[in-house]
């Protein structure tokens, strides 16, 4: 692995999104700028970007375009389009990996594991999901705090009577014990 590789792979990539309706599809042209893309992706270990579905979208776009070239050896408008946009996508999940971080798309399938571990879930699962949690966690325990102050649920539960900022308990004095001396006498 060299630079080189990566910038051959750069540099079918940009050819691909580049090509215009009228290319070739044969010979130097976009089927082999495909599986150049295709062979250099997978030697260079980009393993996110093996499993996109722009990655297998170009693998389906070259088959179905091997075909083509056997009745047409030109690229045609609509071929031109989806080439350009699947090559973007493909681009896009590169540059991504490349700088450390993982690009899915809502139409990417998850790939689940065979364990899921908890160091998986918080790779996968978004920061705006774990608020979401925490958030309806401490809605929940407000809620709780307030319907324990009702006094149907109170009386439902046969819970006490909870204090308020306006009750004051105070202590009974203590009494003290009778006897003969603290009783007075009868003159």
């Amino acid at each position: 692995m060299n630079a080189q590789h990566f910038v051959k792979l750069g540099t079918s990539v940009r050819y691909l999104i580049d090509a215009q309706p009228g290319a070739l599809l044969g010979g130097k042209y976009v089927l082999q700028n495909i599986d150049k893309v295709l062979e250099l992706v997978a030697q260079l270990g980009f393993k996110t970007t093996l499993t996109t579905g722009g990655f297998r979208e170009l693998r389906d776009l070259r088959a179905l375009l091997t075909i083509a070239s056997q009745s047409n050896p030109k690229l045609d408008t609509q071929q031109a389009e989806e080439l350009e946009r699947v090559c973007r996508r493909v681009r896009d999940s590169l540059l991504m990996e490349g700088e450390g971080m993982s690009l899915v798309r809502a139409n990417d399938p998850l790939i689940v594991p065979e364990k899921v571990t908890l160091p998986w879930v918080f790779k996968h699962v978004s920061l705006s999901f774990w608020a979401s949690i925490a958030s309806a966690l401490m809605a929940a325990f407000l809620a709780g705090l307030y319907v324990t102050r009702s006094q149907v649920v109170r009386e439902w539960f046969e819970l006490e009577k909870p204090a308020t900022a306006h009750t004051v308990e105070r202590p009974e004095k203590p009494q003290a014990p009778v006897t003969a001396a603290s009783v007075p006498r009868a003159r």
